[in-house]
């Protein structure tokens, strides 16, 4: 009797065991909101951040040309102290100590350059303009890609859930199958069509899952999350959305792509960006006259 008892009690600690493992897992499974994926990306991704780290050179590069107008100075100095023994009429005696120091310094300011110092600015301008531009264009084609995945993976748990429906009808036609083949009603041929149907939808759910996986273990790229987190995408509600605009006016919508689009914004300040730099070019062209002075 006790040793019934205390196998009952080992089982229902088992039980207990397998539950609370069982919650755990489930807990540690987090829900992630097409809002929450956004913003995960535009915090954590590292093209992105990559990016503002090219503009913060570009900003440092417009200060630098800024400062190139300013006038340069130069100096440096050296002295020396000396003492010790000298030969004087035959004998070493103590001669004076002696200190010397000598320093110059030296300004020097462009007066003209053929406009190069002016045009360099404009372009350095240009230059950090477009990098700021390349940002907006990368969190842009971010956000796209992302809203994409993020729909890809509820069309794609969709396809598994019709999927595992297809099984149980393939199992169910299997059944049958089997029952009239026992019975004599249905062929060798029949048994076996409905067989490789059965097989059929399961390869077609393990590949609906496998897209599945993929476009999740996409989504945690973009958030650069840990591809051994387990996580689980939140179907938006799709009732609490009103006054939605479905007609629209092409020649409105290609407005509304040149004024804001990021990439057409980046092929234009490009093109500026070219220009400017053979303006800067043809200022070699002239001679550059500088002013200077030296003590």
């Amino acid at each position: 009797m006790i040793q019934t008892i205390l196998k009952l009690t080992r089982v229902a600690a088992l039980g207990v065991l397998c539950v609370g493992i069982t919650g755990l897992s489930v807990s540690a499974q987090e829900v992630i909101s097409l809002q929450e994926a956004v913003n995960r990306t535009l915090a954590n991704n590292l093209t992105i951040k990559q990016a503002l780290i090219t503009e913060q050179t570009g900003a440092e590069d417009y200060a630098a040309a800024k400062y190139n107008q300013l006038p340069s100075l130069n100096a440096n100095g050296q002295g020396g102290y000396y003492f010790g023994k000298t030969q004087i009429l035959g004998a070493f005696a103590y001669a004076q100590s002696t200190f010397n120091l000598n320093a110059n310094a030296q300004a020097q300011v462009t007066l003209f350059q053929g406009g190069q110092l002016r045009n360099q600015i404009i372009q350095n301008k240009l230059t950090l303009d477009a990098d700021k531009t390349s940002t907006a264009k990368i969190k842009n084609d971010l956000l796209l890609n992302v809203v994409t995945d993020y729909l890809t993976i509820l069309t794609d748990q969709d396809l598994v859930i019709a999927a595992k429906q297809q099984i149980d009808l393939a199992k169910i036609t299997l059944d049958r199958s089997q029952k009239n083949f026992d019975q004599g009603n249905a062929t060798l041929a029949d048994l076996a069509q409905a067989k490789s149907q059965v097989s059929t939808a399961e390869l077609n759910l393990t590949n609906a899952q496998n897209q599945v996986d993929l476009a999740i273990l996409v989504l945690k790229q973009y958030m650069e999350m840990d591809p051994s987190k387990e996580i689980s995408v939140e179907k938006p509600d799709i009732s609490k959305l009103t006054d939605i605009k479905t007609v629209y006016d092409a020649t409105e919508v290609i407005k509304t792509a040149f004024t804001t689009n990021p990439d057409i914004k980046l092929a234009e300040l490009q093109q500026q960006i070219y220009a400017q730099a053979i303006k800067v070019a043809q200022g070699a062209y002239y001679p550059t006259l500088v002013a200077f002075a030296g003590l």
